[in-house]
């Protein structure tokens, strides 16, 4: 793989850029000089700076600094989606995490393992019993990481339901405070903040927790100003109205928004939408209703 270093001065010199100019108000000629010989250390601000500068989205940098991985865990991603709605062989699947694992030693594969194993156990309704190691693997790794990056944030989005409802709204304060500033320049980590907040409203719905929605709604609200993440809007309309109708929700409520996503060409959507909302009323019970069952 090559240095960070390498990659920046290849860029640099594809567009006749030269070092001063680049360096230019960030650092000396000769640290920047340094940098791209001998891959010495710059902050993070520095780095996405002169990416800035070279007109170079991060997304470009990173798949020119991993090239072969970043298509490979592409790939790894699009059969993780496959093998999961039963279009391939899960057993194959996940005894090839376990050798990527085995050869690679990268904690990613390890990782993908322990989601996939959870998620396909949640879609069969089967037990957990049997994965407490991954379980415990994924809180384990979560908690070592200050800083959470989209994989991280994927990782926990897609396993909320092994997660308490207090360490999930921790993860939502932090996330609210340092993350959102950053989603109008990364549309990727937009896409993934969006999976994780409808998947809490989902998560909060099925344990009757509407108490939380306003923690979230205004989340989505502010995702869904831009029009051309309009499903964004629909979802927050559609969450809107189980919050606001609780137990005498239905799927007639958001029948408009239904007939929106048909209309657009999106009837599988909706029909997603329609099996995840079908039995939510089973979720919601009127206060007092709730109160008898909990005795």
């Amino acid at each position: 793989m090559r240095t960070s270093g390498e990659v920046i001065r290849e860029m640099r010199t594809a567009r006749n850029l030269s070092l001063q100019f680049l360096a230019n108000g960030i650092m000396s000629r000769e640290a920047l000089n340094k940098f791209e010989l001998r891959n010495t250390s710059i902050s993070s601000d520095k780095l996405f700076t002169i990416l800035s500068r070279m007109n170079v989205s991060v997304e470009e940098y990173l798949i020119q600094l991993e090239a072969n991985y970043y298509i490979e865990k592409k790939q790894i991603e699009k059969n993780f989606i496959e093998v999961l709605n039963k279009k391939k062989d899960s057993t194959l699947f996940i005894n090839e995490l376990k050798h990527k694992f085995t050869l690679s030693n990268d904690p990613y594969y390890y990782l993908k393992y322990c989601q996939f194993s959870l998620e396909l156990a949640v879609k069969n309704q089967s037990s957990l019993t049997d994965l407490k190691n991954e379980i415990e693997a994924i809180k384990s790794y979560l908690n070592r990481i200050e800083h959470w990056g989209i994989f991280e944030l994927t990782i926990f989005s897609n396993c909320l339901f092994v997660f308490d409802i207090d360490y999930i709204l921790i993860v939502l304060n932090r996330i609210k405070n340092k993350v959102t500033s950053y989603t109008e320049h990364t549309p990727d980590l937009k896409k993934k903040l969006y999976y994780f907040y409808l998947n809490c409203l989902i998560l909060f719905t099925k344990k009757n927790r509407l108490d939380l929605f306003p923690v979230v709604l205004p989340l989505v609200k502010q995702l869904s100003e831009d029009p051309s993440y309009m499903y964004y809007r629909i979802s927050f309309n559609i969450f809107e109205k189980i919050y606001i109708e609780q137990a005498q929700f239905s799927l007639e409520s958001i029948k408009k928004e239904l007939d929106i996503l048909d209309y657009l060409g999106y009837s599988q959507l909706g029909e997603d939408i329609r099996d995840t909302l079908t039995d939510v009323s089973s979720f919601i019970y009127e206060p007092n209703e709730k109160n008898q069952l909990e005795k």
